[in-house]
């Protein structure tokens, strides 16, 4: 159940050519100088070449570390940049995570409370969270730093990844709502109004599969709360891959929606997007089950009398067929089955085998070694490629 797989797309040796040059303007301004001066007010390097990973504050999942790990061999390779953004309105219970267990061979979901958060709160909105667990994982949130639980658990996640992944910069989805030129955008929006919903409806309604919901009339895509004021995804991604992204890399879901944005920006801004990759990684946990031919064995073959099964079989083979002795012998095979084996639940084990086979769980988790092999692989891959 250890097995691991991870896809690149496209090959790492054509993500050069997706590392876009910009022309045109926006807002009345180049938009060469435009990205140069929102990069230069994020802080960021100006004269390097920026790659982006973007996710939530969670507890990350090795197809989500495949991201950064990914970036990090791409931005090697020219001295670039990776950028972690850090979507902080995110508004999940974070700090309580979904870990394997396993019980006499049965596996399932058990949830472990690792920090207190709150659902249904922004986590930037969120103080630091009070750590409740003594594994490697609490330290790490414990160490990590940041006033809110948004930055706490992104720059958790980021010593979590050191050994295999490398961050030099980090932003989050508030600071782009608060520059200048996410000001700038957000006025665009309300200026223009019918016109960037009706584009936006339409590039919705062209792909469904992306699953993003149309804008209801009067409406633009931002959440506004009490409190505050957050981009939804497509715009949080427009923001970034129009102001200073080089390169965005994705993982499979986001690849699948930000085709709507990049529709949405093409029609309504007439920019033409290209600077976006995708990165997914499967990496399974070795974890001890029954299987179901494993569980009728057990029960057909019961270990504590394998010897009187074993005789009691032969000896049904060698009696008369359809005879009183050959009944009785089965009929004696059947009784010790019964009292000292277990018949298997199929259902049970299939569900055990689903929980098994699941991708998904935080990197805690999993092994060092499983890591590493991910990150050598994901490695090996770029070198290959782009050497050739």
């Amino acid at each position: 159940m250890s097995g691991c797989t991870f896809h690149v797309d496209p090959h790492p040796d054509e993500w050069g050519a997706r590392v876009q040059e910009f022309d045109g303007e926006l807002f009345g301004q180049s938009l060469e100088e435009l990205r140069g001066d929102f990069k230069e007010e994020l802080g960021i390097p100006v004269n390097k070449k920026i790659i982006v990973v973007g996710h939530q504050p969670t507890l990350f999942h090795p197809g989500i570390a495949a991201k950064f790990i990914a970036a990090t061999q791409f931005a090697k390779q020219a001295g670039d940049v990776v950028v972690h953004l850090v979507v902080d309105h995110f508004d999940g219970d974070v700090g309580l995570v979904e870990v394997p267990h396993i019980d006499n061979g049965v596996a399932s979901v058990v949830e472990k409370r690792l920090a207190r958060t709150i659902a249904n709160t922004p986590l930037i909105e969120q103080a630091r969270a009070e750590v409740t667990s003594d594994c490697e994982m609490g330290q790490l949130l414990r160490d990590a730093e940041g006033q809110h639980a948004a930055a706490q658990f992104a720059h958790a996640m980021q010593l979590s990844m050191s050994p295999y992944a490398e961050v030099d910069y980090t932003l989050f989805s508030s600071e782009l709502m608060m520059s200048s030129f996410g000001e700038k955008f957000i006025n665009l929006m309300k200026g223009h109004e019918a016109e960037c919903r009706d584009t936006y409806n339409r590039a919705v309604f062209n792909h469904p599969e992306a699953n993003i919901a149309m804008l209801e009339e009067g409406k633009l895509p931002l959440w506004d709360t009490p409190n505050g004021m957050y981009p939804k995804a497509l715009l949080l991604t427009a923001l970034t891959r129009v102001g200073f992204a080089d390169l965005f890399v994705h993982g499979h879901g986001g690849a699948t929606y930000d085709v709507v944005m990049e529709e949405w920006v093409r029609n309504w801004l007439g920019i033409k997007l290209d600077n976006a990759v995708a990165v997914s990684a499967d990496l399974r946990l070795d974890l001890k089950v029954n299987t179901i031919e494993r569980a009728r064995q057990l029960y057909t073959v019961p270990s504590a009398i394998e010897k009187d099964i074993i005789n009691t079989v032969h000896s049904i083979e060698v009696a008369k067929a359809y005879s009183g002795q050959r009944k009785q012998l089965f009929d004696s095979l059947q009784s010790m089955r019964a009292e000292h084996g277990v018949r298997p639940d199929v259902q049970l084990i299939k569900r055990s085998l689903k929980v098994a086979n699941k991708r998904d769980w935080p990197l805690f988790c999993y092994s060092p070694e499983q890591l590493q092999r991910l990150r050598e692989a994901i490695a090996e891959y770029f070198v290959r490629v782009c050497c050739n």
